[in-house]
């Protein structure tokens, strides 16, 4: 899987699809998307992504349009509270990637692995492309292969 950021000099200043806001500010999920379509071998970059994927107004993903961008992965599902054993199955599933909602709700991360036994995770984070440890999920999405 290739980690990108969402503050790339390549595409910071792209706004996502019809949307007022910029993938620097808010293109966490777009970018954690990519790095997903990845996984399944199937790369498109943040930019263009940001541009073929569809979002609400307030520039919110709308998951469906995954599968219509995408020829090898579709969305599959979304959570909204923290439930371990579906977080533990989809991080085991190679036919599956697990985005997860972090910070209160205000940010997304791709999950890596959990750390035995604690709600940690080691994850790349869009924000500033790297790997890192998170915790505080308050839900998430898993995307699988088509």
């Amino acid at each position: 899987m290739k980690i990108f950021c969402q503050r790339d000099k390549r595409w910071f200043d792209k706004y996502l699809g019809k949307t007022k806001q910029k993938m620097a500010a808010v293109g966490c999920t777009t970018t954690d998307i990519a790095m997903s379509g990845t996984w399944f071998g199937e790369e498109i970059l943040p930019y263009p992504l940001c541009q073929e994927l569809e979002y609400t107004p307030d520039a919110l993903v709308i998951w469906s349009s995954i599968g219509k961008v995408y020829k090898r992965m579709k969305f599959h599902w979304r959570f909204y509270t923290y439930d371990q054993k579906l977080i533990d199955e989809a991080l085991k599933n190679p036919n599956k990637t697990l985005l997860l909602h972090v910070d209160n709700g205000g940010h997304w991360v791709h999950a890596l692995w959990r750390v035995p036994g604690f709600k940690k995770f080691w994850v790349a984070d869009p924000w500033d492309g790297k790997k890192k440890f998170y915790s505080g999920v308050v839900g998430g999405s898993i995307l699988i292969k088509k």
